[in-house]
């Protein structure tokens, strides 16, 4: 159920921006490397990879939507991994600090950035994307700043329009509550940032982020449950097939969990 209403929703979306268009420099400088996950995606991208792959041997460019792209990590590693293989990636976000700190990427790799206010577009309809011809859409470190299930679920369905039939959707969702170290910092930066911001979290998997020791901005979060996670897949079930969910990332190894998932062709 859903705990916010339209006010809150952009109190909490506009100071998760103000939080990183602020912190955008020291933010990206520990953003460098590819997330450990995304090497079990390494044979899903290859896949597609070969599917734009003529009989000639001509591979013609892989479009890539890269959701929330901030510092174009993403491409950076596509770039480590496959340094001969043509991908464009398209980033949205609405940081534009954190998206001029692309990274130095191989010969065959371009990208292109487009200034969006995701969670404002979503919440008043507009699509995610006006030309859907990718085929790949990826989002990873946003589903967790989205208020509520239903720009969620919004979210995974602008994703779904924007690629090809067949076409590939990875997703990853933050988890930071099943790690005790970061749950209890994130307790206290939240009875912080619930006064300062004058808001309280009505959703008990929610809080309110920092940055390493800064106490004046914060950053909304959620925290997600595997039960969500299948509820919001269930919601886009026709129109998806899931090709795989892993966990990964941190000490752990636990702290994201990864959904891979493919358009049906028929839809």
């Amino acid at each position: 159920m859903d705990n916010y209403n339209a006010k809150q929703i952009a109190q909490l979306t506009s100071a998760t921006q103000a939080f990183y268009e602020q912190n955008a420099a020291s933010f990206s400088q520990t953003r460098q490397r590819g997330w450990v996950g995304w090497t079990q995606l390494v044979p899903y991208l290859s896949e597609v990879l070969h599917e734009t792959t003529s009989h000639e041997g001509i591979t013609s460019h892989c479009f890539v939507l890269d959701v929330a792209c901030g510092n174009f990590r993403f491409a950076g590693f596509l770039s480590e991994q496959f340094p001969e293989s043509a991908w464009h990636i398209h980033g949205i976000d609405a940081c534009d600090s954190l998206a001029s700190c692309i990274p130095e990427l191989a010969d065959h790799i371009t990208v292109s950035f487009e200034h969006e206010d995701i969670i404002a577009n979503l919440s008043k309809g507009k699509p995610l994307i006006d030309d859907a011809h990718y085929d790949v859409a990826v989002c990873f470190g946003f589903m967790h700043h989205l208020p509520t299930v239903a720009l969620r679920q919004q979210l995974l369905e602008e994703m779904i329009s924007a690629i090809k039939p067949g076409g590939l959707i990875a997703l990853s969702f933050w988890r930071f509550l099943e790690d005790e170290k970061l749950a209890h910092k994130a307790a206290k930066t939240t009875d912080i940032g619930e006064v300062r911001l004058d808001i309280a979290m009505s959703d008990k998997q929610d809080r309110l982020l920092g940055w390493q020791n800064n106490t004046e901005q914060f950053r909304y979060c959620h925290s997600f449950s595997g039960e969500e996670i299948d509820l919001l897949i269930s919601s886009v079930s026709e129109s998806i097939s899931v090709l795989d969910r892993y966990y990964a990332d941190g000490k752990s190894g636990l702290l994201n969990e990864y959904v891979v998932l493919k358009r049906r062709k028929d839809r």
